[in-house]
């Protein structure tokens, strides 16, 4: 169908004559277009007839699902996916898809990805079970072709110069920078984190506490757990670029320690909602008492953003980086919400000699308790 590079300038694609079809290539068969003419309202049935032939006759919920997701409604993952980068589509947006039947299960796959005339790559899966209930993978996303295969290379050749396993065989630095690499998928964002701070989260990753490097099985487990740290920072920030790129920064003090679902989303919510103009109205003519409010106004945020958190990850069993790194993590979600004008007040006031010593003394009384 036509149209549908315009989809990257945020319009949305439309077949000729203003005809949304979609084509269903059935092996054996020519393909069958649905569209709004009659034949092409015949054929919706034909296709229904295949997907429960796919699914056996008892399994009527489970066809239903599958159709379901081979129309208009499976692309709503796509309008809020590709809204994350700026990119604006609707029920008219253009997506492949292949479906694939588990033989032993009895579960339909679907998977969604970009057409190769887009300028850009997205996919995500959905499955279907046996009764009918669907479940989907988060949509990834990845620029053009050339983009996605220089960032993969640059990435690759990041890990390879991280501290430590820069001193491995090349052989297996090869290999294991091709693993992450190739298992970071099409998530930029994910490969821009491993690149972060002289690779310190690629080296958590990799090796562990004693400098060896680990199993191929606990190095995936551990990006794809960061992986949905990454996507969970995208979702909860809802776009304000700001805000993901800090939090972004921040998640690189992990080391690659990913934290449990949702606690990422408490954080950031906890965070958007906290009152903090005693640290907005700081400037260089702050009082100590205006440092002192802002500062423990601060711990406060910080330490209500956390403690849901540390409960969910036994982080009251961690040592302190991972404490540290969650405490700066929330602090930059902080100042994410302050403009520069603010920040340059905030330094001041803290930096000044006044604040230096409410400082010095805050840092003691928490450190004591």
């Amino acid at each position: 169908p036509a149209g549908y590079s315009d989809l990257a300038r945020g319009k949305a694609p439309l077949l000729p004559g203003d005809k949304l079809a979609f084509t269903f290539n059935i092996p054996g068969e020519g393909p069958i277009a649905t569209n709004s003419t009659e034949q092409g309202r015949k054929n919706i049935g034909t296709v229904l007839g295949k997907i429960e032939s796919l699914c056996g006759k008892p399994r009527t919920a489970q066809a239903s699902s599958v159709m379901t997701m081979v129309s208009q409604s499976a692309l709503s993952i796509l309008r809020g996916g590709l809204s994350i980068y700026g990119i604006e589509t609707n029920e008219r947006g253009a997506c492949d898809f292949t479906r694939s039947k588990n033989g032993e299960t009895g579960e339909v796959t679907i998977k969604y990805s970009s057409p190769e005339a887009l300028p850009f790559k997205f996919e995500w899966t959905a499955t279907v079970g046996t009764d009918g209930y669907v479940t989907t993978t988060p949509m990834r996303f990845a620029a053009d072709k050339a983009f996605l295969a220089k960032d993969m290379a640059d990435t690759a050749q990041a890990l390879k110069n991280v501290t430590n396993f820069k001193n491995e065989p090349d052989d297996v630095k090869e290999r294991i920078a091709n693993l992450v690499v190739e298992n970071a998928g099409w998530d930029p964002d994910l490969m821009a984190l491993l690149r972060m701070d002289n690779g310190k989260v690629a080296c958590g990753l990799i090796l562990d506490e004693g400098g060896d490097v680990r199993s191929d099985e606990k190095i995936l487990a551990k990006l794809e757990a960061l992986r949905k740290n990454v996507e969970e920072l995208r979702a909860a920030t809802k776009g304000d670029k700001r805000a993901f790129e800090i939090g972004l920064q921040q998640l690189t003090m992990l080391e690659g320690n990913a934290l449990q679902p949702g606690g990422i989303a408490k954080m950031c919510e906890t965070v958007a909602k906290a009152d903090i103009g005693a640290i907005r109205n700081l400037s260089k003519d702050s009082s100590p008492q205006d440092v002192f409010n802002a500062i423990c106004r601060m711990h406060a945020i910080v330490q209500e953003a956390c403690i849901e958190s540390r409960i969910m990850t036994g982080f009251d069993k961690a040592g302190g980086l991972e404490v540290v790194s969650l405490n700066r993590f929330v602090s930059g979600l902080v100042f994410a919400r302050c403009d520069t004008r603010t920040l340059e007040g905030i330094r001041d006031a803290i930096y000044n000699e006044n604040g230096m010593k409410v400082k010095i003394a805050l840092d003691e009384l928490f450190q004591d308790h």
